[in-house]
Protein backbone atom coordinates (compact mmCIF):
# COMPACT_ATOMS: atom_id res chain seq x y z
CA UNK A 1 0.00 0.00 0.00
CA UNK A 2 2.78 2.55 0.94
CA UNK A 3 3.95 1.37 -2.93
CA UNK A 4 0.91 2.35 -3.97
CA UNK A 5 0.66 5.72 -2.18
CA UNK A 6 4.25 6.61 -3.06
CA UNK A 7 3.31 6.14 -7.11
CA UNK A 8 0.14 8.27 -7.00
CA UNK A 9 1.00 11.15 -4.05
CA UNK A 10 3.64 13.78 -5.13
CA UNK A 11 6.56 13.84 -2.30
CA UNK A 12 5.83 17.38 0.29
CA UNK A 13 7.29 18.66 3.24
CA UNK A 14 4.84 17.32 5.32
CA UNK A 15 4.62 14.12 3.98
CA UNK A 16 5.92 11.01 5.51
CA UNK A 17 5.17 7.37 4.70
CA UNK A 18 5.71 4.84 6.66
CA UNK A 19 5.40 1.06 7.51
CA UNK A 20 4.96 0.01 10.99
CA UNK A 21 3.53 -2.23 12.94
CA UNK A 22 0.36 -0.73 15.17
CA UNK A 23 1.39 -2.47 18.19
CA UNK A 24 4.55 0.08 18.49
CA UNK A 25 4.19 3.15 16.37
CA UNK A 26 7.02 4.99 15.37
CA UNK A 27 5.19 8.40 15.59
CA UNK A 28 5.50 11.01 18.29
CA UNK A 29 2.63 11.53 21.07
CA UNK A 30 0.01 13.01 19.84
CA UNK A 31 1.00 13.58 16.34
CA UNK A 32 -2.30 12.80 14.83
CA UNK A 33 -5.71 14.68 14.61
CA UNK A 34 -7.18 11.47 13.18
CA UNK A 35 -6.42 7.93 13.45
CA UNK A 36 -7.97 5.27 10.97
CA UNK A 37 -7.58 1.53 11.56
CA UNK A 38 -10.00 -0.36 9.35
CA UNK A 39 -9.53 -4.13 9.10
CA UNK A 40 -6.48 -4.31 11.18
CA UNK A 41 -7.21 -5.17 14.97
CA UNK A 42 -8.60 -8.65 14.67
CA UNK A 43 -5.19 -9.73 13.55
CA UNK A 44 -3.17 -7.95 16.49
CA UNK A 45 -3.13 -7.71 20.11
CA UNK A 46 -6.16 -5.32 20.58
CA UNK A 47 -5.32 -3.39 24.05
CA UNK A 48 -1.41 -2.66 23.04
CA UNK A 49 -2.56 -1.55 19.58
CA UNK A 50 -5.43 0.76 21.16
CA UNK A 51 -2.80 2.41 23.82
CA UNK A 52 -0.83 2.76 20.94
CA UNK A 53 -3.45 4.44 18.81
CA UNK A 54 -4.75 6.72 21.98
CA UNK A 55 -1.02 7.74 22.41
CA UNK A 56 -0.51 8.61 18.62
CA UNK A 57 -3.55 11.07 18.54
CA UNK A 58 -3.68 14.46 19.76
CA UNK A 59 -6.46 15.27 23.23
CA UNK A 60 -9.37 15.53 21.78
CA UNK A 61 -8.81 13.69 18.56
CA UNK A 62 -10.62 11.31 16.29
CA UNK A 63 -10.41 7.95 16.67
CA UNK A 64 -12.34 5.30 13.86
CA UNK A 65 -12.20 1.74 14.24
CA UNK A 66 -13.41 -1.29 12.67
CA UNK A 67 -13.39 -5.33 13.64
CA UNK A 68 -15.39 -7.82 12.85
CA UNK A 69 -18.77 -8.38 14.60
CA UNK A 70 -18.09 -11.82 16.73
CA UNK A 71 -21.49 -11.90 18.14
CA UNK A 72 -23.21 -11.70 14.21
CA UNK A 73 -25.22 -14.80 13.40
CA UNK A 74 -23.15 -14.52 10.19
CA UNK A 75 -19.77 -14.63 12.24
CA UNK A 76 -21.16 -17.28 14.29
CA UNK A 77 -21.96 -19.66 11.81
CA UNK A 78 -18.80 -19.09 10.03
CA UNK A 79 -16.32 -19.27 12.65
CA UNK A 80 -17.71 -22.35 14.47
CA UNK A 81 -20.02 -24.09 11.45
CA UNK A 82 -18.69 -23.52 8.14
CA UNK A 83 -14.89 -23.28 8.48
CA UNK A 84 -14.66 -26.03 11.20
CA UNK A 85 -16.90 -28.11 8.50
CA UNK A 86 -14.14 -27.13 5.65
CA UNK A 87 -11.73 -28.64 7.81
CA UNK A 88 -13.05 -31.18 8.62
CA UNK A 89 -13.92 -32.45 4.53
CA UNK A 90 -9.95 -31.35 4.10
CA UNK A 91 -8.92 -34.17 6.32
CA UNK A 92 -11.15 -36.55 4.96
CA UNK A 93 -10.20 -36.16 1.77
CA UNK A 94 -6.67 -35.98 2.56
CA UNK A 95 -6.80 -39.65 3.96
CA UNK A 96 -8.95 -40.18 0.64
CA UNK A 97 -5.56 -38.96 -0.98
CA UNK A 98 -7.44 -36.00 -2.87
CA UNK A 99 -4.55 -34.30 -4.82
CA UNK A 100 -4.02 -30.95 -3.05
CA UNK A 101 -5.87 -27.90 -4.88
CA UNK A 102 -8.60 -30.40 -5.55
CA UNK A 103 -10.43 -30.39 -2.35
CA UNK A 104 -11.72 -28.54 0.88
CA UNK A 105 -9.75 -27.50 4.10
CA UNK A 106 -8.55 -23.99 5.44
CA UNK A 107 -6.28 -23.14 7.37
CA UNK A 108 -6.91 -21.27 11.08
CA UNK A 109 -7.46 -17.40 10.27
CA UNK A 110 -6.09 -15.89 13.61
CA UNK A 111 -8.50 -13.77 13.57
CA UNK A 112 -9.10 -12.19 17.04
CA UNK A 113 -12.56 -10.42 17.27
CA UNK A 114 -14.06 -8.78 19.83
CA UNK A 115 -17.35 -7.62 21.22
CA UNK A 116 -18.46 -4.02 20.86
CA UNK A 117 -18.72 -4.21 24.68
CA UNK A 118 -15.39 -5.22 24.77
CA UNK A 119 -13.86 -2.78 22.57
CA UNK A 120 -15.15 0.40 24.14
CA UNK A 121 -14.09 -0.83 27.29
CA UNK A 122 -10.84 -1.25 26.39
CA UNK A 123 -10.95 2.06 24.41
CA UNK A 124 -12.01 4.05 27.58
CA UNK A 125 -9.21 2.26 29.75
CA UNK A 126 -6.88 3.69 27.03
CA UNK A 127 -8.15 6.87 27.20
CA UNK A 128 -10.87 7.62 24.41
CA UNK A 129 -14.49 7.86 24.68
CA UNK A 130 -16.39 5.75 22.20
CA UNK A 131 -19.18 7.54 20.33
CA UNK A 132 -20.70 6.56 17.21
CA UNK A 133 -21.56 2.59 16.43
CA UNK A 134 -22.49 1.42 12.97
CA UNK A 135 -22.87 -1.99 11.41
CA UNK A 136 -22.28 -2.59 8.32
CA UNK A 137 -22.48 -5.66 5.68
CA UNK A 138 -26.03 -6.21 7.19
CA UNK A 139 -27.20 -9.75 6.20
CA UNK A 140 -29.58 -12.68 7.24
CA UNK A 141 -27.82 -15.00 4.70
CA UNK A 142 -25.30 -17.52 6.30
CA UNK A 143 -22.75 -18.80 4.71
CA UNK A 144 -22.61 -20.83 2.36
CA UNK A 145 -25.82 -19.41 0.64
CA UNK A 146 -24.46 -15.76 1.32
CA UNK A 147 -21.43 -16.40 -1.74
CA UNK A 148 -24.18 -17.87 -3.94
CA UNK A 149 -26.76 -15.67 -3.84
CA UNK A 150 -24.68 -12.85 -4.00
CA UNK A 151 -22.91 -14.50 -7.45
CA UNK A 152 -26.49 -13.98 -8.89
CA UNK A 153 -27.89 -10.32 -7.39
CA UNK A 154 -25.51 -7.27 -8.65
CA UNK A 155 -27.51 -4.74 -5.77
CA UNK A 156 -25.75 -5.89 -3.34
CA UNK A 157 -22.62 -5.04 -4.61
CA UNK A 158 -23.68 -2.03 -6.16
CA UNK A 159 -25.90 -0.61 -3.04
CA UNK A 160 -23.32 -1.24 -0.80
CA UNK A 161 -24.70 1.18 1.80
CA UNK A 162 -28.15 -0.83 1.94
CA UNK A 163 -25.65 -3.13 3.93
CA UNK A 164 -25.30 -0.42 7.04
CA UNK A 165 -27.17 -0.18 9.73
CA UNK A 166 -27.75 1.05 13.51
CA UNK A 167 -29.43 -0.04 16.54
CA UNK A 168 -30.82 -4.03 17.35
CA UNK A 169 -30.87 -4.36 13.34
CA UNK A 170 -27.53 -3.72 12.92
CA UNK A 171 -25.90 -5.95 15.11
CA UNK A 172 -26.58 -8.80 12.35
CA UNK A 173 -23.90 -6.51 10.38
CA UNK A 174 -20.73 -9.08 10.10
CA UNK A 175 -18.60 -6.33 11.06
CA UNK A 176 -18.84 -2.55 12.87
CA UNK A 177 -17.55 0.79 12.89
CA UNK A 178 -16.88 2.73 15.88
CA UNK A 179 -15.71 5.95 16.41
CA UNK A 180 -14.16 7.65 19.87
CA UNK A 181 -12.75 11.03 21.09
CA UNK A 182 -9.24 10.90 22.89
CA UNK A 183 -10.06 11.85 26.48
CA UNK A 184 -7.19 12.76 28.47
Amino acid sequence: MIEAVAERVEQSDGLRLAVASIEEMPFEDGEFDVVLAMGVLEYVDVRRSLHEIARVVRRDGLVVLTMLNPLSPYRIVEWFVYWPALRLLGRVERLLRVPDGRGHGVAKSGINAVTVARLRRLMRSEGSLPQELMYYDVTALLPPFDKLIRRWTTRWRSDLETTVRTGARGSLGTGYLLTARRSD
